[in-house]
């Protein structure tokens, strides 16, 4: 029989950094993910570190993640970033819990099943080909693309028809500009030493509540127009504005209907575009893996435009984007805040310590990936993939809260990346060097690179 005394959950391993300060001036210096990947390297796969007054606990392994995310998930709440978040997005289904949650989980999801994705095919298309169409005119003039910004405006286009039945325009541009300014807020405040408070009208903090008037303007002109005009819409807002409570029979308030709509706008404004980014910096990096990309497309498409039925005869497509969001997860890292006590794998989890969950450095365990640093694709096939852990790989997240647009992403990328790679091959600018940065998203970055995005490319016609 063990010992009480052995049995007892130990401390994790860590570093003790200075009084009062703990190791918060290494995070400022080496920034977030730089400063995990070196606990991760040199303490393993729990990591216990004190960041000012703030105990974390770094957890690596999928046993450990399970736990947090599924097994005793009671006990762990969202933590860091999301009171500011719901500054804009009030009580939407990213920052809701509970039974609240439970419910709008319950509404939406059919809306992003992926049976129900296939729907907006036609919309994804018509995207495709205005971005099609913008590209043709800029490859003329061989100025470098700022890739970022167009897979932005690609994927932007897709939400404003998919969630909310309308074109893109320059109303919606404005829109989309006060998303920018609000994702740019959340970096600097997840990352900021000493967070202004809001009432200070710094440039930042007017440009934030700037965007939230933006946003929040036209959310509540467009509900208010389709309730006096209800339409034959399938889009998102359609369904909302359906729904209604099972148990009082009460559709949602306009006040619930914008959280929501904010909440959808807002979730994929950055990380869809950011995996297609990365994705092309990854295919311009490795040219085999373009090749074989560009034979798929060939043999299975001819030079037609794909469509959902020719997806699952694309599946080196697939693999390609499911690497990239391996290698450069959009979101790297996020958190959790611990409620009561914890054990997690016989080490001691204390009440109120932040737990960092960070994809980036699981996708590079050696114990579930062979070579991690290296592009292969083919990690994702059915072989390759073979008594792996689930939770080895989550870009999406895991658990009950895994992202619930995660089919529709996909499905977008999918369709996206075909169509434009029948046309484009995306070559990086010579001289150029690209690395992620972490902020509240996995960035690229380039200290002295103009314009703000800096994985810029030229377009090169396939012929």
């Amino acid at each position: 029989m063990a010992s009480p005394l052995l049995s007892r959950p130990r401390t994790a391993p860590g570093p003790d950094g200075l009084p009062l300060l703990g190791s918060f001036l290494d995070v400022c210096r080496k920034g977030p993910l730089a400063f995990y990947h070196g606990l991760w390297r040199k303490y393993g796969d729990v990591v216990r570190v004190s960041v000012g007054p703030i105990t974390q606990c770094l957890l690596v392994r999928p046993d450990e993640i399970q736990h947090v995310l599924v097994r005793n998930r009671r006990n762990y709440r969202k933590g860091l970033g999301w009171r500011e978040v719901r500054w804009f997005a009030g009580a939407g289904l990213l920052t809701s819990d509970g039974k609240q949650w439970q419910q709008q989980r319950r509404v939406a999801q059919p809306f992003f099943q992926a049976r129900a994705g296939t729907a907006f095919a036609g919309a994804i298309r018509e995207a495709v080909e205005a971005l099609l169409a913008r590209w043709s005119g800029l490859e003329k003039r061989r100025e470098p693309l700022d890739v970022l910004a167009e897979m932005t405006l690609l994927t932007s286009n897709i939400s404003a028809r998919v969630l909310l039945g309308c074109d893109w325009d320059e109303h919606l541009a404005k829109v989309g500009q006060a998303l920018t300014n609000l994702t740019d807020f959340l970096r600097q405040r997840m990352v900021s030493p000493v967070p202004v408070p809001l009432f200070v009208p710094t440039p930042m903090n007017r440009r934030f509540k700037d965007g939230i008037q933006t946003v929040h303007a036209f959310v509540d002109d467009l509900i208010a127009r389709r309730r006096r005009e209800p339409g034959g819409q399938n889009d998102l807002l359609a369904l909302l504005l359906k729904a209604h409570d099972h148990e009082t029979g009460l559709g949602a308030c306009d006040g619930q209907l914008r959280d929501e709509v904010v909440t959808m706008l807002f979730a994929g404004h950055e990380t869809t575009p950011l995996a297609l980014t990365w994705t092309w910096f990854l295919l311009a990096q490795n040219p085999e893996a373009e090749v074989r990309l560009h034979d798929e497309l060939e043999r299975v498409l001819g030079g037609r435009r794909p469509g959902p039925a020719d997806l699952p005869r694309l599946p080196f497509a697939l693999r390609l984007l499911h690497e990239s969001l391996r290698l450069y997860p959009p979101v790297p890292l996020f958190v959790r805040d611990a409620v009561a006590d914890d054990d997690v794998n016989g080490y001691r989890v204390p009440a109120g310590a932040m737990i960092v969950i960070c994809p980036y450095l699981t996708h590079r365990h050696p114990a579930y990936w062979d070579k991690p640093e290296r592009f292969d694709p083919d990690r994702f096939s059915a072989e390759g993939s073979a008594g792996r852990p689930g939770l080895a790989y989550y870009p999406f997240g895991g658990g009950p809260r895994v992202c619930v647009g995660q089919h529709l992403a996909l499905l977008q990328m999918h369709l996206a990346l075909a169509s434009l790679a029948q046309h484009y091959r995306l070559r990086l600018v010579p001289g150029r060097q690209v690395e992620p940065s972490l902020d509240a998203t996995l960035q690229p970055r380039h200290p002295l690179l103009q314009p703000r995005h800096p994985l810029c490319a030229i377009l090169h016609r396939r012929r």
